[in-house]
């Protein structure tokens, strides 16, 4: 006597293959959402499993077109970013309002932090998109809940921001007492270094003489001159708002040379 299965049974069955692929399915998602590159990112660091896919399925996915600001100078903190694609780059102003480059962002790079802070602060640089971009946000006060739930994500804000501070510091002692040829050619050490700026891990570099000169804290006139002579010298090539780097070796002898 043959045996078929009773609705009955043919019901259990089926809730168990939803329930097995339901099971199935979330499993894959998380194990999606921790393999994210941008999941390297010191935002995370010394945080367990549970406390990452957290944080990341609390987070908005928003998308920046090039030109598009992220946040502005001056107004309130209400968003922590962390940039998950694209080019975005640090800027603030000079008294005659003319915009002045601080850095660039790498794919993992967090700012906004301000956002975190549970008094009202407001942004002390400006975010715009220089490509396609696309970040994961977190609104002030579920940042603030994080911060509070897990210590390590505190320590790990607290630390971007310090790392902020010495990057401002390293600039401006930079500045104060090397040359012009020595903070240009760390500059360009530093960018190639990142990502966001390089080509498919070549050495060509995606920035203007004048962003560099910002950047370097010097004028277009210097960085133009500079540039030229290590051209002849097979340093670095041009290109419209590209830098091919040439001889790194050389820029490193440059920029660790003795005042």
């Amino acid at each position: 006597m043959s045996w078929s299965p009773s609705p009955v049974s043919g019901s259990v069955l089926i809730g168990l293959r939803r329930q097995n692929l339901d099971t199935t399915l979330n499993q894959s998602r998380v194990a999606s959402t921790c393999s994210f590159p941008q999941l390297n990112s010191p935002l995370f660091r010394n945080l367990d499993r549970h406390a990452i896919v957290t944080i990341t399925e609390s987070a908005r996915r928003r998308a920046f077109a090039p030109g598009e600001f992220l946040c502005r100078l001056g107004e309130p903190a209400t968003r922590l970013y962390l940039l998950i694609e694209g080019a975005v780059k640090i800027i603030g102003y000079s008294r005659g309002g003319s915009e002045v480059l601080f850095d660039w962002l790498n794919r993992g790079d967090v700012f906004g932090l301000e956002a975190v802070l549970s008094s009202p602060t407001p942004y002390v640089w400006t975010a715009l998109a220089t490509e396609n971009v696309e970040v994961m946000e977190w609104d002030g006060p579920i940042s603030r809940s994080f911060a509070a739930k897990w210590n390590s994500f505190y320590e790990n804000v607290f630390s971007l921001a310090l790392r902020w501070a010495h990057e401002c510091q390293s600039r401006f002692q930079e500045m104060a007492t090397g040359a012009a040829e020595q903070r240009i050619a760390g500059l360009i050490l530093h960018l190639a270094a990142r990502p966001s700026l390089t080509r498919d891990d070549t050495r060509e570099l995606r920035i203007s003489e004048e962003e560099m000169a910002q950047m370097a804290g010097t004028n277009m006139f210097t960085v133009n001159r500079i540039i030229s002579r290590w051209r002849r010298e097979g340093f670095v090539a041009k290109g419209r708002k590209r830098l091919f780097i040439r001889d790194p070796q050389s820029l490193l002898r440059i920029s660790l040379a003795a005042d």
